[in-house]
């Protein structure tokens, strides 16, 4: 439970204030003992400025003044959380998501003056400005991972995301060929330097970062198998190969005989 106190305190000109100190507890962020401070020109003024603190803090509902902005909030975010939970290429995306699309519209407003009805209005604009409903929705879920932990830092009283709905993105029906489209892919892809990838692509299903990552050594002819065991994908503009995301990804895929 927060604890408080009142000191009276003389100015130089002879003029009494009384100030309010209370306890936050650590900082889960440095580690440090927090303490705050109010002022008040009466005894009375302060009794009551006390009582209301806090009972807002064993509620929850006091933070700390802070002028962060949301552009500093995303980063430090992306650099104390996303960076070391999630993979390279991941992280890329990540923080091309927050550059491109939240920083322009929102990274200059102070977090704790970010409200719902400002954040629905980013989103009805870049519907407005034609961003696809998918992009929207990762806007709303990095932001509201960050002001998550904007709230466990005592920064903010409420996560605002909750209260905004994103738009729905409409699934868009798998388009798949037919026998006589695959028999002529198959008939044509020889003809191209990439004709065995695309072979053993269409016959599979293999993903393009699998397919990417296959060596002679994942190849056994015997039993007509293909073994997963990394994919190539790119980060920064170079080739970045990495285990498969989960192990039911490294995994075995049989292979037709006329593949092989």
């Amino acid at each position: 439970m927060a604890q408080g106190s009142i000191r009276k305190r003389q100015l130089i000109d002879g003029t009494v204030r009384y100030d309010v100190v209370v306890d936050l507890g650590m900082d889960p962020a440095s580690g440090q003992r927090r303490q705050r401070k109010k002022t008040f020109r009466t005894k009375r003024e302060a009794q009551s400025g006390l009582a209301v603190w806090l009972a807002e803090i064993d509620k929850g509902t006091a933070v700390d003044r802070s002028a962060q902005t949301v552009a500093e909030m995303m980063e430090h975010w992306l650099e104390t959380y996303a960076r070391h939970n999630v993979r390279a290429g991941t992280f890329e995306s990540y923080a091309l998501t927050v550059r491109v699309h939240i920083l322009p519209a929102l990274g200059a407003i102070p977090v704790q003056k970010l409200t719902p009805a400002r954040l629905q209005k980013f989103y009805a604009d870049k519907l407005a400005a034609g961003c696809g409903a998918r992009t929207i929705q990762l806007c709303h879920l990095h932001l509201s991972q960050a002001l998550r932990q904007a709230v466990k830092l005592g920064l903010m009283v409420r996560n605002v995301t909750e209260a905004v709905t994103p738009p729905r993105s409409q699934p868009k029906e798998m388009e798949t060929w037919n026998a006589a489209q695959a028999r002529r892919f198959l008939e044509m892809a020889p003809r191209s330097p990439y004709g065995p990838i695309w072979m053993v692509a269409l016959a599979t299903g293999m993903r393009r970062g699998e397919l990417l990552g296959l060596r002679w050594q994942d190849v056994d002819f015997k039993r007509g198998v293909l073994s997963v065991r990394q994919t190539v994908g790119v980060l920064h503009g170079a080739p970045h190969i990495k285990p498969p995301k989960s192990k039911s990804s490294r995994r075995e895929v049989a292979v037709p005989e006329a593949v092989l």
